[in-house]
């Protein structure tokens, strides 16, 4: 585990401890596993980070803290198709929440985040029309969230569109270039964007998309 950049300068300037407060040690534990040991201060340990693969290839990582005790453990997994499952599991209140990720015989992938319950929570999937323009949409609990649209004119010119849950235009980017080859960028909408696509989650999957 990296320590967070900001964390770590705020914490110097607030002037509680120095750059060399904590310590990693990168091993190997008696059965082969890769470990990553985090230190505090007073070198106790923060967490363990073990990693290891199971007999069907399963990448599994599991978190500990200093008496053993599991604060959280992921399995990934890759079925036949080509489709990755991520399952996570809290050790502090036994929630597990599954992340899926797949891609369509079209090219089109889809995102599906679940609970430990199978109920889904989250579903972000993207279509491409005949004109090659990728539209992606977001959904929570069965509502629309939001909407991403890609597109490009008959001229190469390339804009975005982000609409809310209900098909508003909260922000719309578009890019093109005069007559005399000087670019524009024209930018409009309500500028509310809706605040599902500050999930880290689903940053990492449209920039897959993209």
């Amino acid at each position: 585990m990296k320590i967070p950049y900001l964390f770590v300068l705020l914490m110097v300037l607030a002037g509680t401890v120095s750059a060399q407060s904590y310590s990693i040690e990168r091993g190997k534990n008696f059965l082969g596993d890769s470990t990553e040991t985090v230190r505090g201060p007073d070198l106790r340990i923060i967490k363990i980070t073990t990693i290891k693969r199971d007999v069907f290839g399963n990448r599994i990582v599991t978190v500990t803290d200093e008496y053993s005790k599991v604060l959280q453990q992921s399995k990934e997994s890759t079925d036949v198709f080509g489709r990755k499952t991520i399952t996570i599991s809290d050790g502090y209140n036994g929630k597990q929440t599954v992340i899926e990720n797949s891609t369509d015989i079209f090219g089109n992938k889809k995102l599906i985040v679940s609970d430990g319950n199978g109920r889904t929570e989250l579903t972000a999937e993207n279509s491409t029309d005949i004109f090659g323009n990728v539209t992606t949409k977001v959904n929570g609990n069965g509502t629309p969230l939001a909407s991403i649209e890609r597109g490009t004119d008959i001229f190469g010119n390339k804009s975005v569109t982000i609409r809310d849950g209900n098909g508003a235009v909260a922000s719309k980017v578009e890019k093109s270039t005069d007559i005399f080859g000087k670019k524009i960028i024209t930018v409009t909408g309500n500028g509310v964007i809706p605040e599902i696509l500050n999930s880290p989650l689903l940053c990492d999957f449209l920039k897959q998309v993209n």
